[in-house]
């Protein structure tokens, strides 16, 4: 039976048709699809009889395959698997299909992990890879396991509780693969030297060492900033009041915010800034302050700005979209602190 989509003219009854077999696609079907067999006899060698196919998918471009299984393959056991599979390819061993009763088809050590597919009929499909691999299949498949070429895991992942799953490809599939893993190995030289693992390594060395001076160079700017705001803070019923702008990151505004009510206490900070086109809004409160709840000051700044904030008496954040405003947020916020301050 096929389904088909007529694309040019009309298909009725009592025409004649002539069906056209793309060959190479099928060739890599088959070759999966026998892969897909030895494969599974390979797995239950490694892992243990325990193993049982719980699905899989064959198309001409690579194989899927599902397994119950307890744990993630190790490295060692995903080599070993591609070591016995494709021994069994290099052997060429003949893969040969023969129609008999279900009975004695299990009698001859066929695997029917989908027995019920098979119930009622008189005869089902036995296919074997040489002795190596006895299974009930009616699909697709090579004559000789040599046609396969090479099968190469590519992949190995839990799907579901007790399942995992492993795509593989075979022949020109493999081919293709490591034409694209050379190409991406060419590009890394090219960037990071002929070792690229030695390349990469000193790389991210000079990244460690160049954070390394960023932070230092930001916390000097910071406090470079905190004692430029600190010079004119405000004195409200002998409390400090900094406040002022930085557009910068949020950690780095918060930062600052620490370090000016550290240089400060008892004192109130409130800060505004440019965070990448967002605005930010902070507010920190000495815990010996009690007359000033930083995260109702917070909450009216953002809403200024267009957005929202929170958190606890002593410490808020918030902020809005709505950066060309954040000039006016600090002054609402300043006024309400002060205004808190001198009650």
């Amino acid at each position: 039976m096929h389904q088909i989509q007529v694309t040019d003219g009309t298909l009725a009854v009592g025409h004649r048709c002539r069906l056209i077999v793309d060959g190479p696609r099928r060739k890599r079907i088959a070759r999966n699809h026998t892969a897909t067999h030895i494969l599974h006899r390979a797995l239950r060698e490694v892992l243990g009889d325990h193993v049982v196919q719980a699905g899989s998918l064959v198309s001409n471009e690579e194989l899927r395959f599902d397994f119950s299984h307890f744990e993630k393959m190790t490295d060692e056991e995903i080599a070993r698997v591609e070591d016995i599979a494709n021994r069994v390819v290099l052997e060429d061993l003949p893969v040969k299909t023969v129609e008999m009763p279900l009975d004695e088809a299990k009698a001859s050590g066929a695997a029917a992990h989908f027995e019920e597919e098979y119930r009622g009929k008189d005869l089902v499909r036995v296919v074997s890879v040489g002795e190596f691999s006895r299974e009930l299949c009616g699909g697709t498949h090579v004559s000789r396991s040599g046609e396969i070429g090479l099968i190469k895991i590519v992949s190995e992942e839990g799907i579901a509780s007790g399942t995992r799953r492993i795509r593989a490809a075979t022949g020109d599939g493999v081919l293709k693969r490591l034409r694209a893993s050379e190409h991406l190995l060419t590009q890394l030289k090219s960037s990071l030297g002929e070792d690229p693992v030695e390349g990469l390594n000193r790389l991210q060395d000079e990244i460690a060492g160049l954070r390394t001076r960023i932070r230092t160079m930001t916390e000097t700017t910071l406090r470079a900033k905190r004692d430029e705001l600190l010079s004119v803070k405000e004195n409200v019923n002998g409390l400090s009041l900094a406040s002022g702008r930085l557009d910068a990151t949020a950690e780095e505004i918060k930062r600052l915010a620490d370090l000016l009510e550290e240089k400060s206490r008892p004192s109130v900070v409130v800060l505004v800034g440019d965070a990448d086109g967002r605005g930010i809004a902070i507010c920190k409160v000495s815990k010996t302050i009690g007359a000033v709840d930083a995260a109702a000051i917070v909450r009216a700044m953002s809403e200024v700005v267009g957005g929202g904030g929170g958190g606890s008496r002593a410490f808020a954040q918030g902020g809005g979209p709505t950066v060309s405003r954040l000039d006016e947020a600090l002054k609402h916020g300043i006024d309400a602190c002060r205004t808190a301050l001198s009650a």
